[in-house]
């Protein structure tokens, strides 16, 4: 595996192995899925934070806008329009786009990590 890839190389890998990369700046960082501990948790947490924006999109702010927010799992958001760099996190919530739509770090309010046995010391923390 080389230690840079494009957006476009990336694409050209076997979903199972693509799946598990990130990119910043074109360097290859591996994303490892945790046990199913670690899944429980995301899953929970990703439950809680989108009945709360569910309940929060009831209301209008105070210059009588609707908030309109979606909660996701483990999809890319990208920091660059060429997706040289992107992160995967285990949930976040951005504003609303249609469903199509990649996510930017201009459309996104909230990023969680779960941290676990399989974070290993070093690893690059965002």
């Amino acid at each position: 595996m080389p230690e840079y890839l494009s957006w476009d190389e990336l694409q050209q890998l076997p979903d199972e192995i693509a799946e598990d990369i990130e990119l910043w700046e074109h360097r290859v960082i591996w994303n490892r899925r945790g046990p199913m501990a670690h899944q429980q948790f995301s899953v929970r947490m990703r439950n809680a934070i989108e009945s709360e924006a569910r309940r929060a999109m009831k209301d209008t702010t105070d210059d009588g806008d609707k908030r309109c927010w979606q909660v996701g799992v483990e999809t890319n958001i990208f920091f660059q329009d060429d997706k040289s760099s992107f992160l995967t996190p285990d949930f976040f919530v951005r504003r609303c786009l249609p469903a199509d739509a990649d996510t930017t770090v201009a459309d996104v309010v909230l990023v969680g990590k779960v941290l676990s046995g399989s974070d290993t010391p070093g690893r690059r923390d965002w």
